[in-house]
């Protein structure tokens, strides 16, 4: 289903029929146009405001499994052994963090 920024408003979908087709091909198409507010597009308005004004302690980084991704195929166990190509480190979740600023934390 898409949807604009302003909350709970459909921007398009056709049917049941659609739905599958487009759970089964991975994509969905459609002829209809779509008017979207600029406005809304301006995501660095809204990073600014999660980007922390404190540099004095730590940054936590965040990123997405290579194999993972967005976790839509998380129930199969072969993507759980594909290891980290950073870390090498699979079916678990780490944190790295420097020797020098571990010991700092003990």
């Amino acid at each position: 289903m898409i949807k604009s920024e302003e909350i709970g408003k459909i921007i398009f979908w056709d049917s049941s029929k659609n739905w599958n087709s487009s759970l089964h091909d991975g994509v969905y198409s459609s002829n209809s146009s779509i008017n979207l507010n600029s406005n809304n597009l301006q995501y660095s308005t809204y990073l600014s405001q999660l980007v922390s004004v404190n540099n004095d302690g730590y940054d936590l980084i965040m990123y997405s499994k290579i194999g993972m991704g967005d976790g839509q195929q998380a129930n199969n166990p072969w993507l759980q052994e594909f290891p980290d190509p950073l870390t090498r480190v699979s079916w678990d979740n780490y944190i790295t963090v420097s020797k020098f600023d571990a010991e700092k934390l003990v």
